[in-house]
């Protein structure tokens, strides 16, 4: 009996458990052995790159030779052929008529020229690279002494004096109605800013305090010295941040602002409620003049006034007769620019800005105020206008670009020139204000004075932009002659002297009907009247025609060291369409709401160029050699003195260099000001904090000689011996005080020892100066004897103390205190440190 076959099951799955690798591993080698195989045989294709580099050399030979021989190999001309779209072009199939159906005539050839009016374009300010200049400017004016309380409460300084001879008491009424005026009306600008300070209302008003309690951290050090610390004075209006004054990474000898609240420690003047200068006045107590320090940015720019003319007649439709020459189509566009004239009339502009600060090591600035609205007239109302006793009034070519009259301009007060770094305001540098100059000098135009300037712009509606001589103020009816030569003789900007009493003749203005020539001046119109409206026909006196440009100048007085401004622009031009309705009957403008605008607004223009304000105090290392020599000579007879300042063994001396707006001789509320670079040189030894309380010969301002004279503190630093009373250091008590720490030093009085014998000598100093924000940096003599800046100040320094030293102040009027000269002893603080 056979055996019955039995069938076998795989079981695939347990198969691959067992085998599964060796499968896989099969499966790959196929694949490997397969690539192998291709890449054998691709090799084995390949053909030889030394045969392919020669035929490429074959190749490139026979196009060079064909090129030469002007050989065309037919190939190659075949493939120039251009495609048949290009030589014979494409054919379009027209659309037919009735596809778009229109409804109407397409345009009426016998409609008329829409002769309606419509409101003119402002154009902005010139945005051309050139079009304006920004300028710094750190210089005292002369004007008189106003102070205000917190409340706002106006007070002003009088002197004792006789009034001039025959003095007319209706002007001197005129005068003190004038005063209150100004006085208070930047008393309530002043107290508004300090308590509620509007968006974008600015610093406020600065102060000063004893260095020592201010000084920031987080400043870097300018050119040879000092840097930005702490915030500006009056941030915000804030009357305590106005008590602490910072301002350098130094720590100290910041300055400080100029303080709107402080008496003046002049014991010849005397503080009254300005409402009761009508009755100084009849006592014989006359307004004092002193010095006001200013640091403004003033902008120069460019307005395009023949575009503008241009932009007016379109949108007026003042028609171009027409013309069959080039003369009379010149002179025919001439006349419709005239007649355009006629209606430009702008009405100032606004301003906007933005306050940044760069901090070490950031990458971006701080913004301290963001773009806000900026009421730059109100700073100058409470710095500038309300106490100036004259303005800088410009004569020449330069006087037809500036238009007060259209309060484009604010005045410039005239400035101590003896203080200023360049003895007056910056030149124009505007390109094309140059050139138009050059032209109308070519053309022998003439220039305008000073009284012609003053006659144009009188009875404009804004006082504010109106220029005012010392006459106009009072100052040489009040002093006479002695007083207005006082302020001429230092009032003057550009070497041409100041201006004095000029009375200028009466202008035309008022309401004066178009085609009437004001007293000021040939053309139409005499000003805006003094309301305030611009009534109808009233017009400002046009530039002429030739002028192209206009002058802006833009003033902020309220600026600090270490700051950057940016700066926005827009002009304001007035309607000439407003109320048409009502003066011509029929409506005459293109779209009646037209007329119902009054003001028209520019786009707003941002200065590409930023300013920021350098440092205003440095710290130089000085030859110990030179300050000992000088000690010697000017305390030789003063033994006890010579020692106290004389430079001692182990220590060096700093040179140290600020512009100062004020000083103080204590914590109390008393000031001076001083509005100029002060230079002080001052021993420190290893481990000594830079700076001291240091007696200097400071020019301050006397009243009652109406100029800079060497007056001293009567305090006794030195204490008398045996009951006698010992010499006192010269000079004004200053505190330069810094909280920068000398670490060490190299140079100064060196003692080697040559063969045998000891040698002295002084050598260069080097000074490693620790400053409070924790970084050090190296100062050496020989490199600032150098220094541009530190010669540029010291130079100013010392020509203004030389000169002040010159002039005689005859003995018997002194200074109407025990200022200078005094004699030992006196009140008491204690030594300098």
């Amino acid at each position: 009996m056979g055996k019955a076959k039995t069938q076998s099951k795989i079981d695939f799955k347990q198969f691959l458990v067992n085998r599964g690798e060796y499968l896989a591993m099969g499966i790959a080698g196929f694949f490997l052995f397969l690539l192998l195989v291709l890449g054998i045989s691709k090799w084995t294709g390949t053909k030889d790159s030394a045969k392919i580099a020669n035929e490429l050399n074959q190749g490139a030979s026979r196009v060079y030779n064909n090129i030469q021989n002007g050989t065309i190999n037919p190939d190659d001309e075949a493939k120039t052929v251009p495609p048949k779209w290009v030589t014979e072009g494409i054919t379009y199939q027209p659309i037919p008529m009735g596809t778009f159906a229109l409804h109407g005539p397409v345009f009426d050839p016998i409609a008329k020229p829409d002769t309606k009016k419509e409101n003119p374009s402002v154009l902005p300010i010139g945005t051309y690279p050139g079009a304006y200049q920004i300028d710094l400017v750190k210089a005292p004016m002369q004007g008189f002494d106003i102070i205000y309380d917190n409340e706002g409460r106006t007070k002003i300084a009088v002197i004792s004096g006789k009034l001039v001879s025959g003095a007319d008491k209706s002007k001197m009424k005129s005068i003190s109605e004038n005063l209150k005026r100004k006085g208070k009306q930047a008393g309530e600008t002043y107290t508004r800013t300090v308590k509620t300070q509007p968006t974008g209302g600015g610093f406020g008003t600065g102060g000063t305090s004893p260095p020592d309690r201010g000084g920031g951290p987080d400043g870097e050090p300018g050119p040879g010295g000092f840097g930005l610390g702490t915030p500006p004075p009056g941030m915000f209006g804030s009357m305590s941040m106005a008590r602490s004054r910072g301002g350098n990474p130094y720590g100290g000898m910041s300055g400080g602002g100029y303080d709107n609240t402080s008496q003046r420690i002049e014991k010849s003047i005397e503080y009254i409620s300005i409402d009761e200068l009508d009755r100084a006045l009849e006592k014989g107590k006359v307004p004092a003049i002193t010095v006001i320090p200013l640091r403004m940015v003033t902008i120069h720019a460019e307005i395009p006034y023949k575009k503008q003319l241009e932009e007016i007649r379109r949108a007026l439709r003042i028609p171009i007769p027409p013309s069959t020459n080039e003369v009379d189509r010149k002179r025919a566009e001439e006349q419709a620019l005239a007649e355009a004239a006629r209606y430009a009339r702008y009405d100032g502009y606004e301003v906007q800005r933005r306050v940044t600060r760069q901090l070490p090591g950031a990458s971006q600035p701080q913004v301290i105020q963001d773009w806000a609205e900026y009421k730059f007239e109100d700073k100058y109302i409470e710095l500038i206008n309300s106490r100036k006793l004259a303005d800088n009034i410009e004569e020449g070519y330069i006087s037809y670009f500036l238009r007060y009259d259209m309060a484009l301009a604010l005045p410039l007060p005239q400035l101590v020139s003896e203080v200023t770094e360049s003895g007056g305001y910056p030149e124009i540098r505007l390109k094309n204000i140059n050139e138009t100059i050059k032209k109308l000098r070519e053309a022998n135009k003439k220039p305008e004075n000073p009284s012609e300037l003053l006659a144009r712009v009188q009875g404009g509606r804004r006082n504010l932009y109106q220029p005012v001589t010392a006459g106009q103020t009072g100052v040489s009816e009040i002093f006479g002659d002695a007083g207005t030569a006082g302020l001429t003789g230092l009032g003057a900007t550009s070497g041409r002297g100041g201006l004095g009493g000029i009375t200028p003749p009466t202008p035309g203005g008022g309401a004066i009907r178009p085609g009437t020539p004001g007293a000021g001046g040939g053309g139409v119109g005499g000003g805006l009247d003094t309301t305030g409206e611009p009534g109808r026909g009233n017009f400002p006196q046009a530039p002429p025609v030739e002028i192209e440009h206009l002058l802006l100048r833009f003033v902020d007085v309220d600026v600090r060291p270490g700051y950057t401004y940016e700066y926005r622009i827009r002009l304001r031009m007035l309607n000439p369409n407003y109320r048409a309705p009502e003066d011509k009957g029929p409506i005459e403008v293109a779209n009646p709401n037209h007329a119902k605008i009054k003001e028209l607004y520019s786009p707003w223009l941002q200065l590409a160029e930023p300013i920021t304000v350098p440092p205003e105090a440095f710290v130089y290392a000085i030859d110990v050699a030179s300050y000992r020599e000088r000690m010697q000579k000017e305390y030789a007879k003063e033994k006890e003195l010579l020692s106290r300042l004389q430079v001692k063994d182990g220590q060096v001396v700093v040179e140290l260099c600020t512009w100062m707006e004020e000083v103080r001789t204590d914590s109390s509320n008393k000031r001076e000001p001083v509005g100029a670079w002060v230079v002080a040189d001052i021993p420190v030894g290893p481990g000594e904090f830079i700076g001291r309380k240091q007696y200097v010969k400071l020019p301050l301002w006397s009243s009652e000689n109406k100029m800079y004279i060497l007056r001293e503190v009567p305090d006794k630093v030195i204490p008398p011996r045996g009951g006698k009373d010992v010499p006192q250091p010269k000079g004004w008590l200053v505190d330069f005080s810094t909280r920068s720490i000398l670490v060490d030093y190299d140079g100064g009085k060196v003692t080697t020892k040559v063969g045998g014998k000891l040698i002295t000598e002084d050598v260069a100093s080097e000074l490693l100066i620790l400053r409070p924000d924790g970084k050090l940096i190296v100062k050496n003599s020989l490199q600032d004897e150098d220094d541009p800046t530190r010669k540029q100040i010291v130079s100013i320094w010392t020509k203004w103390v030389g000169e002040v030293e010159k002039r005689k102040v005859e003995s018997s009027g002194g200074t109407g205190d025990n200022f200078s000269p005094r004699p030992p002893g006196g009140g008491g603080s204690g030594p300098p440190p």
